[in-house]
């Protein structure tokens, strides 16, 4: 799908109406030819505000929990979850920005 002007416009005001002029599209991901946006979700010294539950940690035992109500609280439980999405996201060649958007390093 080609993006328009009109297009491209609704996206910036959508989800990048405080810094439009910061939103690119290009191939900014190595393991895809198509082109992607590359939206900023933080200004320069603020953090990720855009959804409240980022740096929250929300792991739920779906056998006994379905419907999501009750978070486990397991430091090494979360640990380990982070360890592995950290080694998925360099797999992926997941960009910096979205390590810093998660609160994670990148190490």
């Amino acid at each position: 799908m080609i993006f328009g002007a009109h297009r491209m416009e609704t996206f910036r005001s959508y989800l990048g109406g405080s810094v439009p002029e910061r939103i690119e599209a290009g191939r900014f991901l190595p393991y895809t030819p198509y082109p992607v946006f590359k939206i900023p979700e933080s200004t320069e010294g603020g953090t990720y505000a855009r959804n409240r539950f980022v740096m929250d940690t929300r792991l739920y035992d779906l056998a006994q929990d379905e419907a999501q109500d009750h978070p486990i609280r397991d430091e090494a439980l979360e640990a380990r979850m982070i360890g592995l999405l950290k080694d998925a996201m360099r797999r992926a060649g997941a960009p910096q920005e979205q390590y810093a958007r998660l609160g994670l390093n990148a190490k």
